[in-house]
């Protein structure tokens, strides 16, 4: 087995053309009837001595590097954009590629391996639509009938994660008006892999890829079926998303006092997160006091809605009615108020004076009305109260006489030391035990 001559200008020559055509150093050996580490010290030797014809042309007189790379005919002034030229052997096959070139010729050479998929050099991953590529990963198989694992990174920019967002929830979840759009979860991006997770601009979230991909929407965090996580914990967003309520509430309800808006229920049934923030970061703040951040300053009569959000004429008059509702258990317990229709009107034709009770309860078949005489005092030389006892006493007597229901009178003392009074009044007529 004998050794190359490197000096051998028919050998040189002869090992070129075979690394042209990509011969193995293996099957070089063989040719050459040497061992392969006489092969691979050729090749050395040969590349050696193509980068030095190379380095005596690129530099000149003044030692300044000037070379045109073959392929994107753009002139290079620093050697080092050669270096991977030189680690590939690329002067073997006699051309002078950039290292960008390179990369890009290796990338071509990928694809069109793996996927089937070519690319012109000059426009590389532009020479498809984003969709295209996007819909390589999903719906549509590559040329050789494989699936694109990713889209390649480059691709992965603000404005193609608009476009690929915006024909995701449009074509395919068929999300289309604004309510639908709010509806996009982080399982509908999951699926349809939108969720560019690694992306600063998106992070998995829906209300980052909607505000991205439909920017004309405005929309807004609070908006979203899914807030982004921790959205409620910053005060401004919370503030916002407050004053939202706070407006539709006004055109909606515009003769309700504010306290209406921000009782539980209301919350719940229409803007239940607003509520749940509240308790989660806001605890202690008062409703009136957080509008007032907002510069809106609204009188409050939340003392006198019950849970229920029904209002009372008196704070003392809720008190009672959400106690018996709440630790008495009788739901049934109801406020007449000002409901003054036929059924709840009581007329005594002896004084000429209609009435209309606080409560009514009906039970066993049972119909039971209840008073509360807030203004009740045994003594006292104040007129006005003189005459709230008088009239006080004209009504027990005529509720008294209805033979059709049990009449129960209550007065200040009966609300006092944990409503003793009331307790033993609702205990004597068996209301409770």
């Amino acid at each position: 087995m004998e050794s190359i001559n490197f000096w051998d200008e028919e050998k040189l020559r002869k090992l070129t053309e075979l690394r042209i055509n990509k011969i193995t150093v293996k099957e070089i050996a063989k040719i050459f009837n040497t061992n392969i580490n006489s092969v691979k010290y050729a090749i050395c030797n040969l590349i050696s001595e193509r980068v030095n014809e190379f380095n005596k042309k690129a530099f000149d007189e003044n030692g300044k590097f000037q070379v045109k790379c073959k392929t994107c005919n753009v002139i290079k002034t620093d050697i080092s954009d050669f270096r991977d030229a030189y680690i590939d052997g690329i002067y073997i096959k006699g051309t002078v590629d950039c290292n960008d070139c390179i990369r890009k010729k290796n990338t071509i050479r990928r694809y069109k391996r793996d996927y089937g998929i070519i690319l012109d050099i000059n426009s590389m991953f532009d020479s498809y639509d984003i969709l295209q590529w996007y819909k390589w990963t999903t719906i549509d198989k590559t040329p050789n009938g494989k699936t694109l694992k990713t889209l390649p990174k480059s691709l992965i920019t603000k404005e193609n994660i608009a476009i690929i967002g915006r024909y995701v929830i449009n074509n395919i979840l068929e999300f289309n008006t604004r309510d639908e759009i709010l509806n996009l979860s982080f399982e509908n991006m999951r699926a349809n892999k939108i969720d560019f997770s690694d992306t600063k601009w998106i992070s998995s979230s829906p209300y980052n890829l909607v505000s991205i991909a439909f920017p004309e929407l405005n929309i807004k965090g609070f908006e979203m079926n899914y807030t982004p996580s921790n959205y409620w914990s910053k005060r401004d967003n919370f503030l916002e998303g407050l004053k939202y309520y706070y407006v539709k509430m006004k055109v909606k309800f515009p003769n309700l006092n504010v306290s209406h808006y921000f009782t539980k229920n209301s919350l719940l049934a229409n803007f239940r997160p607003l509520l749940v923030a509240k308790g989660n970061y806001y605890k202690d703040a008062r409703w009136e006091d957080l509008l007032k951040e907002l510069n809106i300053r609204e009188k409050f009569m939340s003392d006198k809605y019950s849970y229920d959000e029904i209002k009372f004429s008196s704070i003392e008059e809720k008190n009672l009615y959400e106690f018996v509702h709440k630790h008495l258990n009788l739901r049934d317990f109801t406020f007449i108020g000002n409901n003054r229709s036929d059924n709840f009107t009581y007329y005594d034709s002896f004084n000429g004076v209609r009435y209309f009770p606080d409560f009514y309860l009906k039970k066993d078949n049972k119909i039971y009305i209840i008073e509360y005489f807030g203004m009740w005092k045994e003594k006292s030389s104040n007129e006005v109260f003189i005459s709230y006892k008088e009239k006080t006493i004209n009504k027990i007597k005529f509720f008294n006489n209805i033979k059709d229901i049990i009449f129960i009178p209550l007065f200040p003392n009966d609300c006092i030391s944990n409503y003793n009074g009331l307790i033993e009044k609702f205990k004597h007529h068996e209301l409770i035990k």
